[in-house]
């Protein structure tokens, strides 16, 4: 026989034992209901690297006919795009081109599809129904990336990494690689190289994690910056002045306008009667 106390303090400890493992039982659900809900996700992206993968073999195969030069129009024609097939049109059999060294502005209440729409521009997503062409050649699977060496883009929120201005506008981190006369050339058409040249370190001045030492409008500046020293054809601005106010966002617009065949397309709820787009 087993004396009560016994009984009682086995008890007791393996209900504290219990107790003590409730947190790791509990994580480890968390855990697997997290796996089951992202299963699916898992499986398409491995689904869609598959396809990525005979794509990207059938570009070597084809890799002249493929290449996409700018030289004359973007055409969309009667594009409408929903997100899955039940779902309600964002856009809905929109045409329209955009001439080579042209600016021109998406405007819009939220959720009007601007920023679908400049993602179907920059081959981020196809459209339900129509065709974007370039040149006259359909923008497909097998040339969509090719398409995209020509176009440098700009959020919103810019992404910084915690280094200095410099390798921020570089996106780089090796000094070899970097060209520092490109990389002020581009400060001076986002307007931030006067910020930048007020600084102690200058252009080795440390942004701080995601930016944290610089303004909003600072960060925009240099996410355009950034854009620029890429020397890209076209220049896509998904908000990315929303932060400047209204005179040094012209003064950009100005020196964007004396780049010999840049072409810009941004989106900007601001009035655009003074700013100099062609449409």
């Amino acid at each position: 026989k087993y004396e009560p106390i016994l009984i009682i303090s086995t008890v007791g400890i393996i209900a504290y034992s219990f107790q003590k493992l409730l947190p790791n039982f509990n994580s480890i659900y968390v855990c697997y209901t997290s796996l089951v809900n992202y299963s699916t996700f898992i499986e398409e992206v491995y689904f869609n690297l598959k396809e990525f993968k005979l794509i990207e073999t059938k570009i070597k195969d084809n890799n002249d006919e493929n290449q996409i030069y700018f030289k004359d129009k973007i055409e969309l024609k009667n594009i409408s795009f929903k997100y899955n097939n039940n779902g309600t049109e964002i856009i809905k059999s929109k045409s329209f081109e955009i001439k080579k060294g042209s600016m021109v502005f998406l405007k819009g209440e939220t959720g009007s599809g601007k920023t679908t729409l400049l993602d179907i521009l920059m081959g981020l997503l196809k459209p339900t129904e129509g065709s974007m062409k370039v040149d006259g050649k359909l923008i497909t699977d097998l040339n969509v990336n090719f398409w995209q060496k020509n176009i440098s883009h700009v959020p919103q929120d810019i992404f910084l990494l915690d280094a200095t201005i410099k390798q921020n506008i570089a996106f780089n981190f090796k000094d070899d690689d970097m060209n520092n006369q490109e990389i002020i050339k581009s400060a001076k058409l986002a307007e931030i190289h006067d910020f930048i040249d007020s600084l102690p370190k200058k252009y080795e001045t440390r942004v701080g994690e995601d930016g944290k030492l610089l303004s909003g409008g600072q960060k925009q500046r240099i996410g355009i910056a950034r854009a620029l020293y890429r020397n890209k054809e076209i220049l896509t601005l998904d908000e990315a002045t929303s932060a400047l106010d209204i005179t040094t966002e012209e003064k950009i617009l100005n020196n964007l306008k004396k780049l010999e065949g840049i072409t810009l397309i941004q989106i900007t709820h601001r009035d655009t009667s003074k700013l100099g787009y062609d449409k």
